[in-house]
């Protein structure tokens, strides 16, 4: 799959997953204090583009996760799930 960060912003993350269009609400934290870069909140991942129209189950909700705190790191950003 690949994955996009589109937008990373003090309370959310925009994401595009192969042709879906992800917001993980969270929260970014200042680097260097012990804190992870950001917090993702798990149950708060909403599809934004329709182009999902069946609710997420916990399975997809991981491997977004999953996805997402890759590609974070892959930028030098250490990220948590809540």
């Amino acid at each position: 799959m690949v994955t996009r960060i589109l937008e990373l912003m003090r309370g959310h993350i925009l994401v595009k997953i192969d042709e879906i269009t992800v917001r993980i609400e969270g929260e970014a934290y200042l680097p260097g204090h012990g804190s992870p870069d950001f917090v993702l909140y798990k149950k708060s991942i909403t599809v934004v583009d329709g182009s999902l129209s069946v609710p997420l189950e916990d399975s997809m909700r991981h491997r977004i996760l999953t996805l997402v705190v890759g590609c974070l790191e892959e930028q030098g950003m250490i990220a948590e799930v809540e």
